[in-house]
């Protein structure tokens, strides 16, 4: 029943007209209803529910429940039947625990403020990057296959002003900017663009793409099978250990298949060309190894709408043509 929900919503989101304004589905134990207001859609919703949000741009808004929110995606070549879904920013408060994000580009940054743990972010494109704040504590987030930006305002992708940060899965993202400060957490399969790359204590570091050795595993980490960084043996000064990392400083547009930094992120191709660098569990460091390998498109999970045709007008008997091309997706 929830699948046939789901696809009944995808199709009233996606035949909307386009003058007319996008419908956002709130999906509350298998029963859909559907608003044009974000903040409407935000209060009718209680925990546990999910919002999908179609292609367009939506204001930011405060989220202190435990919710779902599914985009269409970011990518151009993905989104070019809906268009992609752009939120402004979202603030994150002390009820937001276990809420699950995917699937949707933030021009700003992401902001937390409470106590949280257990929220998933995943397959999003955060523009500004995502703030920790308040002197609080965090922890058991998945943060996955995310590409994240600096943010203007903090200097840093993943950004921790006080407090702690700890039990994080910090997989498979695309980092251009510092990523601090995480304890007992594991640091894997990503990509760091831009040194200084990383803090991290008490952590597992292994299978990332380091842009150089600038990797700065604070203390008592252990690093295996990085690319450009880490410690083989140890323990060094901090305490830190490490096993098998490629220390060769290897230039990244000699690593992937195409990557330059006058590219736009939707023309880098992140694919690891020498195949002997490899993980500690036998697939490529980098994005496309690991727990989350990158899935091209950077889709979420849910039905893809691939293409769509609406008339422009009705026929003589009245009847409107409409043809919708929905795709399953395997992850």
């Amino acid at each position: 029943m929830r699948t046939y929900t789901l696809l009944f919503s995808l199709l009233v989101i996606a035949c909307t007209p386009v003058s007319a304004q996008k419908l956002i589905a709130v999906h509350h134990q298998g029963i859909a209803s559907y608003h044009t207001d974000i903040n409407a859609a935000y209060n009718a919703a209680v925990n546990g529910d999910t919002m999908y949000l179609p292609g367009g741009s939506f204001n930011g808004f405060d989220l202190n429940k435990s919710l779902t929110l599914i985009g269409v995606g970011y990518h151009p070549d993905s989104t070019s039947a809906t268009g992609p879904t752009i939120l402004s920013h979202l603030s994150l408060g002390d009820a937001a625990d276990d809420s699950y994000i995917t699937g949707i580009f933030f021009t700003s940054h992401i902001g937390c403020y409470g106590n949280i743990s257990g929220v998933t972010l995943s397959r999003c494109f955060l523009n500004q990057g995502i703030a920790f704040f308040n002197n609080v504590q965090y922890s058991n987030w998945i943060i996955s296959e995310n590409w994240i930006n600096i943010s203007s305002a903090y200097g840093a992708s993943i950004y921790l002003q006080s407090g702690g940060a700890s039990n994080f899965l910090i997989s498979n993202n695309v980092i251009k900017g510092y990523c601090y400060s995480f304890t007992s957490s594991e640091i894997s399969n990503n990509i760091f663009l831009n040194p200084p790359t990383l803090t991290a204590t008490y952590s597992i570091v292994k299978n990332n793409v380091f842009i150089s050795n600038y990797a700065n595993y604070s203390n008592n980490c252990q690093g295996y099978n990085n690319l450009n960084a880490g410690v083989n043996g140890g323990p060094d000064a901090g305490g830190n250990t490490g096993a098998n990392n490629y220390l060769d400083d290897v230039p990244l547009p000699t690593v992937f298949v195409n990557y330059s930094t006058s590219n736009t992120f939707f023309q880098n191709d992140f694919h690891v060309i020498n195949p002997a660098y490899l993980g500690n569990d036998g697939t490529p460091v980098g994005i496309y190894g690991g727990v989350f390998p990158w899935k091209e498109g950077g889709l979420p999970s849910t039905p893809h709408i691939r293409a769509k045709i609406i008339n422009a007008s009705t026929n003589p008997d009245g009847t409107l043509h409409i043809n919708v091309v929905v795709k399953a997706q395997d992850n």
